[in-house]
């Protein structure tokens, strides 16, 4: 299906207090303002709660998000001024699903699909040039829910994902000359939800999850476990009834972890967290909170080296964003956007924030743009 793109700009006005310099009798701030112009995707579909962005060899993005109004798993690039907008083979709309692009910009994907009461399987699709193919990575008991798919620097496939009943624990597949290997991670109670996996600057495999302890709640937290020496290494970040049930990882050029994630244990009252690997141990910072908080985080890295994350508040119909500046977090309501039900924010090939959005109608994309300015305590700019 062609989509012939009518661009609407939408503009998100940001306060990002970033200094404060005085005159004689005012403080004069100094304030980031982005401004996002959006333009529709696929506004017929009624987006899930996931949406993965990417970007090809070519400079063109590729998003991948499920159409719950089909009841279909989809996949969207654009060519030139279209959107060109793809139906993957096996995908019920409903299951989680994650996307990442090899070197040559061919499109891997890992998702659920439900084949019955009480059971599901993780699927794997990979797009050539005559289409899409589909296997079937595991189909013991209800598996494949919060799954995340990366590929490291030997183009070598890997998949973590959580199995519900009758086990509920991590799983992790790889796939070495053709065939799926399957291997437990972690089985300690409920084990494995919110899944995200990055490849560490030492080709190290790293997976953040959370974990439930039905016998002892306050046990309960966000994990991430390595892979080292084809052993499993597991740290216990942060505990918290709901902590690590939405979570965002991702491995920067110098060696470290970063996990964005939900944290708390009431439902009315929750923090948005970060997480940093710091020798052998871990730095937590709060990120946001302000009100029941961190759902669906979406963490990238500017190239300042600068990290941001974006994401939803529900309660108030609203998207924050927040980056990492001075040591601390500086955040800011995304103003225009209103309720989203997913959104992803990356860095594009040209250096710009990008972001996909499922909001009221449909499924949208754009680039953030940055102003810097000056306002008087009264709000006004000052200045031209």
């Amino acid at each position: 299906m062609r989509l012939t793109l009518h661009r609407i700009v939408f503009c998100f006005t940001t306060v990002l207090l970033l200094a404060c310099t005085s005159t004689d009798d005012e403080q004069i701030t100094t304030d980031i303002e982005l401004t996002a112009d959006l333009e529709p995707v696929d506004t017929l579909a009624t987006v899930g709660y996931q949406i993965t962005l990417a970007f090809d060899a070519d400079r063109n993005p590729r998003v991948l998000y499920q159409d719950v109004s089909l009841g279909a798993l989809r996949y969207a690039y654009r060519d030139s001024d279209q959107w060109i907008l793809e139906t993957i083979p096996g995908g019920d709309g409903h299951g989680e699903a994650s996307l990442t692009l090899d070197g040559s910009g061919r499109a891997h994907v890992a998702y659920r699909r439900q084949t019955g009461i009480g059971s599901a399987e993780l699927l794997y699709a990979c797009r050539t040039q005559s289409g899409w193919s589909y296997e079937i990575v595991d189909a013991e008991g209800w598996v494949g829910s919060w799954n995340s798919i990366a590929l490291d620097d030997r183009g070598t496939i890997h998949i973590a994902y959580f199995s519900g009943y009758p086990d509920y624990d991590l799983r992790f597949a790889t796939k070495i000359n053709g065939v799926w290997s399957k291997e437990l991670v972690d089985s300690d109670d409920a084990t494995g939800y919110g899944a995200s996996m990055a490849v560490a600057a030492d080709g190290a495999i790293c997976i953040a999850y959370g974990v439930s302890v039905s016998q002892d709640i306050d046990q309960s937290g966000l994990r991430v476990a390595r892979l080292i020496s084809n052993e499993w290494a597991i740290d216990t970040v942060d505990l918290g009834h709901l902590t690590g049930h939405h979570i965002s990882m991702l491995a920067d050029k110098d060696g470290q972890i970063h996990v964005a994630y939900r944290s708390g244990s009431d439902r009315n009252d929750t923090d948005l967290n970060s997480a940093a690997s710091y020798n052998d141990g871990w730095e937590i910072e709060t990120i946001d909170k302000r009100g029941d908080i961190g759902y669906t985080p979406s963490l990238t890295i500017d190239q300042f080296g600068r990290l941001w994350v974006a994401y939803a508040v529900p309660l108030e119909n609203t998207v924050r964003a927040a980056f990492w500046q001075n040591f601390q977090w500086r955040v800011t309501d995304v103003a225009g956007i209103g309720a989203s039900s997913a959104l992803t924010i990356k860095v594009d090939p040209e250096n710009h924030l990008a972001v996909a959005v499922g909001i009221q109608d449909g499924l949208y994309y754009g680039n953030l743009r940055k102003k810097v300015v000056q306002r008087d305590p009264a709000g006004s700019l000052v200045g031209p």
